[in-house]
């Protein structure tokens, strides 16, 4: 079994560690209110949650988050057991047939098919991931090995490039 990761996770008291070294006296009292609120929902966080991991807020954090958390999942349950291995291919599949489906609501397909062939090479990518031999004997990666290494590309496909979370953007505002 794959063990959890916290690859590009950070622990949940960093965030307490920020409002409480930045806070002072000479905020107003709303401020600090607000501040007394986050901290005690920060506190709540802890017992419920290890980590968290940080997302470039630009706009598009909700839809990086949505799909860093869906690839994650979806990564992790193929390599544990074969797990949502229909889910991935439903998914693959609606994916593959957007483009012409996006396009048919106005949207240009020279302009968009960069963004669009982006998410397709992630489900490609998640796809070659899970196909790849593993073991422990000392030529294959073992799960977990190759989970991190997943992991470590994963966040860079989706935190320091845009394409996927816009063309999310994009075909979920059609619905």
């Amino acid at each position: 079994m794959i063990e959890p990761s916290n690859h590009g996770n950070e622990m949940i008291a960093i965030l307490l560690q920020q409002y409480t070294t930045n806070a002072n006296d000479d905020t107003s009292n709303d401020q600090q209110q607000q501040v007394a609120g986050f901290i005690k929902g920060a506190n709540y966080l802890c017992t419920k949650y290890k980590s968290i991991r940080k997302i470039r807020g630009d706009g598009n954090c909700f839809y990086r988050g949505f799909m860093y958390s869906l690839c994650e999942q979806l990564l992790r349950s193929l390599l544990n057991n074969g797990d949502n291995k229909d889910e991935f291919y439903r998914l693959k599949d609606v994916i593959t047939k957007s483009l012409k489906w996006v396009c048919q609501y106005g949207y240009d397909e020279t302009t968009i098919e960069m963004f669009y062939d982006e998410l397709v090479e992630l489900f490609d990518f998640i796809e070659s991931v899970v196909k790849q031999p593993t073991g422990d004997d000392g030529k294959d990666p073992t799960l977990n090995t190759l989970l991190e290494s997943a992991l470590e590309q994963l966040h860079t496909k989706l935190n320091e490039e845009n394409a996927v979370s816009i063309y999310v953007l994009w075909s979920s505002s059609l619905y």
